[in-house]
């Protein structure tokens, strides 16, 4: 998607909420020092022209103003510097929160479209890109620019000829809406590039082990090297593009100091100036030139950083879920499915399905692969829409339709191992905050999980990615016990034995269907002992 310059600046403006006033005095710091740069000049003529003539009545106040400028210089500069970058450390962190934030709140339709390795080089790369600019880029150019003008303005106090001239010469051609295209187009293809670079990166760590089972390194290595060589080819391009035009930029810097250079020869020749104007003529020049150096090697960094804001933008505008408040409903007395259909834009995965399910009365959801059993859980959670139909929670005498306001009425346990890395304690807390020492006892024990005390450090394990360091079996026992902490009155229950022998799966059932009694109990299955312990059965064809 592309987006106008205006819908950018907008966009760009948001962000800098609450870093504007120290922006602002980053750039009056820097002004400040462009004009004890200018004093430096005119101090620095002052001080040769004296020298030169002998008139040693004020020499010693002129050394006294330079150093003093000098030192105001670097005080002010590096006082800039630093609100630089803390604003930029600042704005870094909240861009990374905010977009993480709305990405895992993001839509169904938008979740299947990004993916993870992408969505990383966004969140990382292009923000830091972002925030360099706002940080630092822009109010540099800004200060630049005043820097330039000021500089012309002395130049033109002292000689406008060689004003207009030095002016005329400087490489401003570089600035044509060509080069900008072309710049632009560039940095988008690597941006692109590095994005899916980014995502094979992902698949390739995240699943290694799974790659090396299958053997497929040589595959997914040989996969990785080419799409790094595209991302090196590209990147080269656009470093010959632009050290392309830092050729041109350097003849007409060269030039045009050579001129001013030659003209001030001149006149000092033929008695129109000082030597402490030549002296003056020659540090104006640089401080007339570097501007342009400067604005230009802005160019390259803004478009790059332009590129990765519209990436941004694409992130800031996903539609996501618009969660107002968690509805914790009382006396839940019924979830209802009526007349529920779902497709994915295909045929129906779902088709006409009502149903009641009664707290206390544990229901087995049954159907073959690919029949819709996990579609219908994330509808029960809300995390789909339905094309047809509704699914809602009876409470009160009111029907509350699912969404992610009722989503803290439902324990979950999704299918496979999905601990995060940190210990058991943590994992299983991420759901209770604050849960005592006897709350997980029992959630661990209605669970079957009652091992983890027989670690060597007992809840304080620490696991790795996606709980390595237990097994597929234990780790799905650590989160059933997650669970079953968060107490909640409907209790989901996806596969949730899968990968536990017959023993333990029938102790596990029989303590979940004690402790949850008073609860909606729903389980996923394939697994004809799971569905035995219901008492209803909802078959999906």
């Amino acid at each position: 998607m592309t987006y106008t310059a205006s819908q950018q600046i907008s966009w760009l403006w948001m962000v800098t909420k609450g870093h504007r006033g120290w922006l602002t005095t980053y750039a009056m710091l820097k002004f400040v020092s462009v004009v004890l740069s200018l004093c430096f000049v005119y101090f620095s003529k002052r001080i040769v022209d004296i020298a030169t003539t002998h008139a040693s009545e004020q020499l010693f106040l002129m050394a006294f103003l330079i150093i003093g400028s000098v030192l105001l210089g670097i005080g002010f500069d590096q006082c800039a510097s630093w609100i630089s970058e803390r604003v930029k450390i600042k704005m870094i962190a909240h861009l990374q929160t905010l977009l993480a934030r709305i990405q895992m709140e993001a839509a169904w339709d938008v979740v299947k479209h990004r993916r993870t390795g992408d969505l990383q080089v966004r969140i990382t790369s292009d923000v830091v890109e972002v925030a360099q600019m706002l940080s630092g880029t822009f109010p540099s150019f800004c200060v630049t620019g005043f820097r330039l003008l000021a500089s012309l303005l002395f130049l033109w106090v002292m000689d406008p000829v060689l004003a207009v001239l030095v002016l005329a010469i400087s490489p401003l051609l570089l600035f044509s809406k060509l080069y900008y295209r072309k710049m632009r187009a560039l940095s988008k293809s690597v941006k692109q590039a590095e994005s899916f670079s980014g995502t094979v990166l992902q698949e390739n760590l995240k699943h290694r082990l799974l790659i090396r089972g299958l053997d497929l390194i040589n595959v997914r290595n040989s996969l990785f090297i080419r799409i790094q060589n595209r991302v090196c080819r590209l990147k080269i391009n656009r470093l010959r593009f632009s050290s392309q035009s830092q050729v041109m930029l350097k003849l007409a810097y060269n030039g045009s100091y050579l001129l001013a250079f030659l003209w001030g020869v001149y006149r000092l020749y033929i008695g129109q100036i000082s030597f402490g104007t030549l002296t003056a003529f020659l540090q104006l020049v640089g401080h007339i030139q570097m501007p342009v150096i400067t604005t230009i090697a802005f160019v390259p960094v803004a478009i790059r950083s332009l590129a990765a804001t519209e990436r941004l933008m694409e992130l800031y505008g996903d539609k996501h879920e618009a969660k107002q408040k968690n509805l914790a409903l009382k006396s839940l007395l019924c979830l209802r499915l009526d007349h529920l259909s779902f497709n994915y834009g295909g045929p129906s995965v779902i088709t006409n399905l009502t149903a009641r399910i009664y707290p206390g009365i544990p229901t087995a959801v049954v159907g073959a692969t690919g029949k819709g059993k996990t579609t219908l859980i994330h509808l029960i959670l809300g995390l789909i829409v339905p094309c047809k139909g509704s699914v809602s929670l009876e409470s009160g005498g009111k029907d509350y339709y699912v969404s992610g306001d009722t989503r803290c009425n439902f324990s979950y346990v999704p299918q496979g191992n999905t601990l995060f890395g940190g210990s058991i304690r943590q994992n299983l807390t991420i759901v209770r905050p604050g849960a005592s020492d006897e709350q997980l006892k029992y959630a661990l024990h209605v669970a079957c999980a009652d091992f983890v005390y027989l670690l060597p450090e007992g809840l304080d394990t620490i696991l790795g990615e996606s709980g390595q360091g237990l097994s597929e079996g234990q780790a799905q026992r650590v989160t059933i016990a997650r669970a079953v902490l968060r107490d909640a009155p409907v209790w989901l229950l996806d596969e949730a034995t899968s990968a536990l022998d017959i023993t333990t799966t029938m102790r596990v059932l029989y303590n979940l269907l004690q402790a949850g009694r008073t609860k909606i109990l729903i389980f996923v299955t394939h697994d004809p002992r799971v569905m035995g312990t219901c008492k209803q059965v909802i078959r999906l064809d």
